[in-house]
């Protein structure tokens, strides 16, 4: 009786070739955004300032929080502590 192979041709990790490319550009996205999370802590603490919640206004941008104030860099929504 006649059977038939798997469409996709399997690597020797037994992944399809574009299954491992999409996971290599995923991981390369997830790298770059973490360098970026810790430069921007990095410049916040040095501002006196640290990065807060989403806005939940615009859900563009992360809340900048002074001793003070809640401000969203995006929409300009700013809020007294």
């Amino acid at each position: 009786m006649y059977q038939s192979r798997p469409s996709g041709k399997r690597q020797s990790d037994g992944q399809p070739r574009p299954n491992r490319s999409l996971r290599r550009r995923v991981e390369a996205v997830e790298h770059n955004q973490r360098l970026l999370r810790n430069t921007l802590s990095g410049l916040a603490r040095e501002r006196g300032v640290s990065v807060g919640c989403e806005c939940s206004r615009c859900n563009r941008a992360y809340l900048l929080v002074t001793k003070h104030v809640m401000y969203c860099p995006s929409c300009g929504y700013d809020r007294g502590l």
